[in-house]
């Protein structure tokens, strides 16, 4: 099997004769994909197989059904052509497997990587913000000298109670009661995949916030209802945020970082009780739980930037740049993150005239881009020296891992940056971007084809 020769063959065929892939192309991998699960599997028809691949992939940015419908619904857009696809790549990996020789080896598994490809990079996705929920966040809340192994096991099983709540009423509310722009309810039962999985994974994140802010001064019994509450509020809040007020918040500044700070802070209101402020004598840490927390830190830190683009991806299915805006995402966290540390460190040495370790676990962690990110570093390191002693003091708010200054004021902040940036021109933004200039060179190019 010439892969490359049928490759330059359908894509000679294709250009002189454009297909419409949306039903064409459907309709013959549809078929392909009934011959393989009855394993009728032919030469002929893996050929068939292997070039309907090859001349979606030429077709589909050029196609005026796909573009209607990327315009109108671009990710379930991209899903169904991913869907269309891997059925064909299978039957080439099938047809290779049982007929080929040796010397197809290279085929098989260039073909079995293009298969993969796009679940494994999700997958490990998934499990990088697995980690920084049970083990960042579980070890950051360690620090209490004489609460180090409640934290870390509460952490442990609220994140599981929030993940599969989410799973249940998220799932219900994108898929049955509030489904995408453009998309009919679904009925019947809820569809699991690894985009949900993560949107679970995010909500953990949020109810691991709001626990920090409660921390030992609640009862298990207490955090299981807070949970619980949370959830349903948290998903209802996720819909509103992007899908009603289309907000820029890739990373989750607002829907994520500032809800769970907030919700907790006013849980905290209720449920802290006189005295169990910053001078209680068990709120306190002591050398050996500062190094179990400064694992969580560390965890925490290397794993933000799959935290934030997880789920960032190309929201343009016709452009060929390679995920522009989860490259843009992934480059500004750790950038922010470097801005972040370097800030943290300065303002602490500068307002203790030593390093505080509660600013080092958690003043670190805030970000933005890197101007961004010093500045929010600078602003958790003056809310945890400054602003909680008086909130403390003024309105009796008692925060026991100072969530309000590493996720609830960099939140806000990053949000009111996120709504600058989309109001600027796309143009200035990146304008000396290398993904931008290709795109700018691939529309002139087809511009000058037009004219």
């Amino acid at each position: 099997m010439d892969v490359p020769a049928m490759a330059s063959e359908a894509g000679r065929i294709l250009l002189e004769q454009p297909v419409v892939v949306s039903t064409a192309l459907e309709a013959a991998l549809r078929s392909i994909a009934e011959d393989v699960n009855h394993r009728r599997e032919t030469p002929a028809m893996m050929q068939a197989s292997c070039a309907c691949v090859v001349a979606m992939m030429i077709t589909a940015p050029h196609d005026a059904g796909v573009r209607a419908a990327a315009a109108a619904d671009p990710k379930r857009t991209g899903l169904q052509l991913w869907s269309l696809a891997t059925t064909g790549l299978k039957g080439c990996v099938r047809f290779a497997e049982a007929n080929g020789s040796l010397a197809d080896w290279d085929t098989i598994l260039m073909l079995r990587g293009f298969l993969h490809l796009g679940v494994s990079m999700v997958l490990l996705a998934f499990i990088h913000v697995m980690v920084m929920i049970f083990v960042g966040f579980g070890f950051l809340m360690t620090f209490l000298k004489r609460y180090s192994y409640s934290a870390v096991a509460l952490n442990f099983l609220l994140s599981a109670l929030a993940m599969t709540v989410y799973l249940l009423v998220g799932g219900a509310i994108q898929q049955f009661l509030w489904p995408e722009d453009g998309r009919p309810p679904k009925s019947g039962k809820i569809e699991l995949d690894l985009p949900l999985l993560i949107d679970a994974t995010f909500c953990a994140g949020a109810a691991m916030i709001s626990l920090g802010a409660v921390l030992g001064k609640a009862s298990p019994g207490q955090l299981l209802w807070m949970v619980l509450l949370e959830v349903p509020i948290y998903a209802l809040n996720q819909k509103l945020v992007f899908d009603v007020f289309k907000a820029l918040d890739i990373g989750g500044s607002m829907s994520i970082h500032a809800f769970g700070a907030y919700f907790g802070l006013a849980v905290a209101m209720f449920v802290a009780c006189e005295g169990s402020g910053s001078s209680h004598a068990k709120n306190g840490a002591s050398y050996n739980s500062d190094i179990t927390a400064m694992i969580g830190t560390i965890f925490l830190f290397i794993f933000w930037p799959s935290f934030n683009g997880a789920l960032a991806s190309n929201p343009d299915v016709t452009t060929e740049a390679p995920a522009q805006t989860q490259f843009f995402c992934v480059v500004n966290t750790v950038l922010s993150l470097l801005g972040a540390c370097l800030s943290a460190f300065a303002c602490s040495a500068a307002f203790e005239g030593k390093l505080d370790m509660v600013h080092i676990q958690n003043a670190t962690l805030a970000g933005g881009a890197l101007v961004i990110g010093l500045l929010a570093g600078a602003i958790s390191t003056c809310g945890y020296v400054k602003l909680s002693p008086k909130l403390e003091s003024c309105i009796g708010l008692r925060d026991t891992c100072g969530v309000h200054n590493l996720h609830g004021l960099p939140g806000v902040f990053g949000g009111l940056a996120a709504a600058l940036a989309s109001v600027l021109p796309a143009e200035k933004m990146f304008e000396d971007s290398v993904f931008w200039a290709e795109c700018e060179e691939e529309e002139e190019a087809e511009h000058s084809t037009q004219l």
